[in-house]
């Protein structure tokens, strides 16, 4: 193996970003068992555990259940960068890969005091399945590219490109790509994702 082979490995790992260790480390600080995380973000404790040991990977939303019952803010478990300015243009735009699931993040709005909206160009895997998710506020999706399998409380509806859904985010919800390809979505909502 080359030295530039070498580097290259340690950065992709570098840019990784694997929220297991830290979850677990932020629990323990607070002297608190699996079980208290799970009561406290609504999660089982066997679940925390596989998201701790980076086996599952929560979806943004099951991630700030977990955050909040850990004492801490999504922002610190994941980087999100910063949303580019009122403008914001692809070639500027700064994209994460997530190591939940592979699922990248694009933040597409702009941060600014009173704000409460969160803009992401989604993107999931092929054959990745989140988990069923409830919590306050609202959420609209369109799909940009893929099919995607949408679960809202007892539906579920195949989705398609020019597809999109609008729904209080109490209700059930969870999503999968059934299929070998990515699925792009534009998703927007008032979840607090700092």
């Amino acid at each position: 193996m080359t030295d530039s082979n070498i580097h290259t490995e340690e950065s992709q790992l570098d840019n990784e970003i694997r929220v297991g260790a830290k979850v677990r480390a932020l629990r323990r600080e607070l002297n608190m068992t699996l079980q208290d995380v799970a009561e406290k973000s609504g999660l089982s404790a066997g679940f925390i555990s596989l998201v701790e040991r980076d086996m599952s990977y929560p979806s943004l939303t099951t991630l700030m259940k977990i955050a909040r019952a850990v004492q801490t803010s999504v922002q610190n478990l994941v980087i999100i960068p910063e949303g580019s300015g009122e403008i914001n243009l692809a070639k500027d735009r700064k994209e994460i890969e997530v190591i939940i699931g592979n699922v990248r993040y694009a933040r597409l709005n702009s941060q600014f005091e009173g704000s409460v909206m969160n803009a992401f160009e989604i993107t999931l895997p092929p054959h990745y399945s989140s988990q069923v998710a409830t919590h306050t506020g609202e959420e609209f999706f369109f799909i940009l590219e893929g099919t995607l399998t949408q679960t809202l409380g007892e539906v579920e509806k195949q989705m398609q490109p020019g597809d999109a859904a609008h729904f209080q985010s109490n209700l059930p919800h969870m999503w999968s790509n059934p299929s070998d390809l990515p699925v792009r979505i534009l998703w927007v909502g008032d979840i607090p994702i700092k």
